[in-house]
């Protein structure tokens, strides 16, 4: 009799659990269509975009060829084009190349739809082993610049204004920290202490060194990749902008070196943990950027802005420390957007085989749900192994959709798991308003969609400016798969009338030139929707910084107000669509208004 009470107390648990995903979705009465009024179409050989990655797999299983291929968008020319700069990874101890220098490539959208390489000239050819890529106008001189993040010291490069860099890592300062020489991976721009200048955020995966590489192997004799449980942990590291060119090392200051125990009773602790994905979203709507930072099955990090230069971590206490089955996330992307339409952010994360890509809903009281196994998503991902992710609307008809790269993490997966290496991506429409949550349309996406590839980093944004977003996803080289990048251009239907969009270009004068973090309202019509600015998402990338929205078949927006990280707040009425609007954050204050500043920081 008590198990028979146990097991109907249990069902009602499920039943409630489910309803309650359903609930924070706003989910309504209706079916999804069977089509989609665009394709995305690989292009990569027409635009000239040919990028292929070199991992440096020779059969040693160094940890670093597992994770490469990041990514970047920047406009370095300042043309309105989006050109496009790849992370290279280099020839490994054991290759006959071994001794052969490989670049970091950077290619000009030459504005007939085909790119240029112009790394020779641009002098961007970093040759160290690539892995993250930020940009961002850090002295605010209206011009890109390039940061990478390495396996080894990090590069920083100036945009000298007349299509050519110059290498500053040494006078920035950002070789003066005894972590610049790990094992890099995420890294982002974004201006935390909200004095106009950009910040730098650099994730360090973990202390792994070649050097001290021992083999390891399955329990089958296989040689694997080490996974997180072999690799010691590392700290990540924050820069701040003085202002001068220079950045200093704030990480213990600024409170973000906190360690976590393992094991409490014996005294034992891990100094930071595997770092993968980074996001700098505002997560409880108070105008300062926090920091999100995806750990590689270890727990998420969110660290809470004081708005003092110091930041409080508090992922367990919002919900976002464990994926949907309750375990830590192998987060190797995040992305984030208002879902349900609270005017709070929602996330996107990835995860391992096995495990469902999570989603997590924000709720009353400012925390969140981890629902994946609630919805179709998480039954959906459960096989596949997911990386570079996004919340974007394809489709242009006002919601966010979602884009999935996959790809296991071992190269011989197929025989120590007996699961897949090479995957298919995954694309998802947005259908919370049609009785669904995300409904996979992976086929129905066109013939970009149906690639089977190694896949890791995927970068966003408009490419050719015709007012969708478009996707370049990063592949490793596999036995008979090359590496090539995929270049994939979203295509609308002839046959279709086509959906409306507008995109915003912010630019600030008090705020940070680049306007990052700064957060849109747009209303059209019955349309709410909320857009930031931002780069830092996905997995190793930098993405088009524009905001994007899809309107629908709505001609115009009534009202757009923005809101600049300074504080200031402006509203426009009556945007046409269709067009690429640039916004201009005023250089004097409104009448009553008050910039954010620091407050006072507390004695420590």
């Amino acid at each position: 009799m008590r198990r028979r009470h146990l097991l109907f107390l249990l069902a009602i648990a499920v039943a409630l659990s489910f309803s309650v995903a359903a609930l924070l979705l706003r989910r309504s009465a209706g079916s999804p269509e069977a089509h989609l009024p665009y394709e995305l179409v690989d292009r990569t050989v027409e635009t000239g975009l040919v990028f292929h990655h070199i991992s440096g797999r020779e059969g040693r299983r160094w940890t670093m060829e597992q994770t490469g291929t990041g990514m970047a968008f920047l406009d370095y020319d300042n043309d309105g084009l989006l050109d496009v700069y790849f992370a290279q990874g280099h020839y490994l101890p054991g290759s006959e190349k071994e001794q052969e220098t490989l670049h970091n490539p950077l290619f000009r959208n030459q504005g007939d739809g085909t790119f240029q390489n112009v790394t020779a000239t641009a002098n961007t050819g970093d040759p160290g082993y690539g892995q993250g890529v930020a940009i961002g106008d850090y002295n605010n001189d209206g011009w890109d610049d390039i940061f990478v993040a390495n396996y080894g010291p990090n590069v920083l490069y100036r945009n000298d204004g007349d299509g050519t860099f110059t290498d500053v890592t040494e006078e920035a300062g950002l070789n003066r920290s005894p972590y610049v020489e790990d094992y890099a991976n995420s890294c982002g721009f974004f201006d935390y202490d909200l004095d106009g200048y950009l910040d730098l955020y650099v994730v360090n995966y973990s202390s792994y060194r070649i050097e001290t590489h021992e083999d390891l192997y399955s329990d089958k004799g296989i040689a694997v990749y080490r996974g997180p449980p072999t690799l010691q942990g590392q700290r990540d590291i924050l820069y701040h902008n003085n202002g001068d060119g220079t950045f200093t090392d704030v990480t213990e200051e600024a409170g973000v070196d906190v360690l976590w125990t393992v094991l409490p009773e014996m005294g034992i602790y891990s100094p930071r943990n595997k770092g993968m994905s980074l996001a700098f979203p505002d997560i409880n709507n108070d105008g300062w950027p926090d920091i999100f930072v995806g750990n590689d099955n270890d727990p998420q990090f969110l660290f809470l802005n004081n708005q003092d230069g110091t930041f409080a971590e508090a992922a367990r206490s919002y919900g976002l420390q464990r994926s949907a089955d309750g375990f830590f996330c192998n987060l190797m992307g995040i992305d984030y957007g208002d879902l349900n339409d609270d005017g709070i952010v929602d996330f996107v994360a990835s995860n391992f085989q096995q495990h469902p890509q999570d989603l997590y809903v924000s709720k009353a009281g400012g925390t969140y749900q981890a629902v994946a196994r609630a919805i179709d998503l998480g039954n959906r991902t459960l096989n596949h192994l997911t990386w570079g992710t996004a919340l974007v609307d394809f489709d242009n008809d006002g919601d966010l959709d979602l884009f999935i790269a996959s790809g296991h993490v071992m190269d011989n997966a197929d025989v120590v798991y007996n699961e897949p290496v090479a995957q298919r991506n995954l694309l998802f429409e947005n259908r919370f308003n049609q009785g669904g949550d995300f409904t996979e349309v992976t086929k129905l996406a066109g013939p970009g969609m149906q690639l089977v590839h190694w896949s890791r980093a995927a970068l966003f944004g408009d490419i050719d400016n015709d007012g969708d977003i478009d996707v370049i996803v990063g592949n490793m080289t596999l036995d008979n798969l090359d590496g090539r990048c995929d270049v994939l251009i979203n295509e609308w239907k002839e046959d279709l009338p086509p959906n409306n969009w507008v995109t915003f270009d912010l630019r600030g004068t008090i705020s940070n030139r680049n306007a990052l973090g700064a957060r849109l309202y747009l209303t059209a019509g019955d349309l709410r929707l909320m857009g930031d600015v931002k780069a830092t998402f996905s997995y190793l990338c930098s993405n088009d910084r524009r905001v994007h929205f899809g309107l629908g078949q709505r001609t115009r927006v009534d009202e757009l107000e923005v809101h600049w990280p300074s504080g200031i707040v402006t509203t426009y009425e009556n945007i046409a669509a269709n067009q690429f609007v640039t916004l201009t954050e005023p250089e004097t204050l409104p009448p009553g208004a008050t910039l954010r500043r620091l407050k006072p920081r507390a004695r420590r």
